[in-house]
């Protein structure tokens, strides 16, 4: 009969933690936007999304903590060790890049300076002493000439929706992130005002493509992608490495083109086939 009372709490969602203290339960969304990807807690499989299901949701969970890890061929290994709280559902988005970078020179020159327009990109290339400015179509592969004036890069970029905002300091070394809206936090910000990165000369920056959590930056030998959300620790993963690498990225589209030592080439997002 002892064991009944029990039985009855364990129904209505009550588990043990790790004290043995009898708690209300909570639950676990993950997702992933590449479809395929494998969804462990605590290294048991959970979820292998496709097209329809991207994500998975466990229920039941005792407070604590969880070791979560995403995983898809191709692409480097997403983890997290994620808080587990009482009556609450805690909740990640994996960040996953090509485990190799799938990318192709598409331009070779002396180009020192790109950007992008919304529909083109425009390169600087040294010529003697002097900087031509060109414009280069990547649908059409056309590079030419133009008189305009390249567009200087912006210090702040805002998502898609206008609810954050990044903000790099040149001065302070530090990448921010602003929430602008009165409506609560998303799952994936902690405070209204958060370190991105700090000590990092940031070259350029945009937010990750059909993302509002994730940022891409150029730093140290590298392009990267910057999760927003710092819960279980914020990760940087790279896109690609070499040099001094900057980039620049076409509204709607999931390639970069980046300019690394001289050479534009052309980086997917996604892994190759």
């Amino acid at each position: 009969m002892a064991l009944v009372p029990v039985t009855v709490l364990y129904s209505l969602g009550y588990r043990f933690d790790r004290n043995f203290v009898l708690r209300k339960t909570g639950g676990l969304y993950i997702a992933s936007d590449v479809s395929g990807s494998e969804i462990f807690i605590n290294g048991e499989l959970e979820r292998r999304t496709n097209l329809l299901q991207s994500g998975v949701f466990v229920q039941n969970l005792a407070p604590n903590k969880y070791k979560v890890l995403v995983a898809r061929e191709g692409y480097l290994g997403w983890s997290k060790e994620l808080q587990i709280f009482s009556r609450f559902v805690s909740e990640a988005r994996a960040v996953l890049v090509p485990a190799e970078t799938n990318g192709k020179i598409i331009l070779k020159g002396r180009f020192s300076g790109l950007g992008a327009s919304p529909d083109s990109l425009w390169l600087i290339e040294k010529n003697g002493a002097r900087e031509v400015f060109q414009s280069y179509d990547p649908e059409n592969n056309i590079l030419g000439a133009t008189s305009s004036s390249p567009v200087p890069a912006l210090s702040e970029k805002t998502d898609s929706r206008g609810y954050a905002k990044a903000v790099w300091n040149e001065k302070s070394l530090e990448l921010k992130v602003f929430w602008l809206r009165e409506a609560l936090l998303p799952y994936y910000l902690q405070d209204k005002e958060e370190i991105l990165l700090a000590g990092k000369n940031v070259r350029n920056f945009e937010f990750f493509p059909k993302r509002r959590d994730v940022l891409i930056a150029a730093f140290d030998n590298g392009v990267w992608a910057v999760e927003l959300d710092g819960h279980g620790g914020r990760g940087s993963y790279p896109i690609y490495k070499g040099k001094e690498p900057d980039f620049a990225l076409l509204a709607g589209d999931d390639v970069l083109y980046v300019l690394d030592d001289g050479n534009l080439i052309r980086v997917s997002l996604l892994a190759a086939e």
